[in-house]
């Protein structure tokens, strides 16, 4: 949204193929966030300020650059939850 406000950020990942959810705790503040590139100029702040709802990939600007791993994994097939 343009605008937002949390104590704690998670992630849920679907793998379709194989029924899973990924769950991630992205361990990051509002503020830290806001830092967030959202495009080569701007940051998701600055896309804020200006009325927009920032676009930006999760996967590719948080959790693979700061090589965050899941805590959990939810198995629907076999209606499991493993914690890692």
């Amino acid at each position: 949204s343009p605008s937002e406000e949390f104590d704690e950020l998670h992630f849920v990942r679907l793998d379709q193929r194989e029924d899973k959810f990924y769950l991630y705790n992205l361990n990051m503040s509002s503020d830290t966030l806001k830092q967030v590139k959202v495009n080569k100029t701007q940051t998701l702040e600055d896309q804020q300020r200006q009325g927009r709802r920032p676009r930006f990939s999760i996967i590719k600007n948080i959790i693979e650059v700061n090589d965050i791993k899941p805590y959990a994994v939810v198995d629907m097939r076999r209606k499991k939850i493993q914690n890692l």
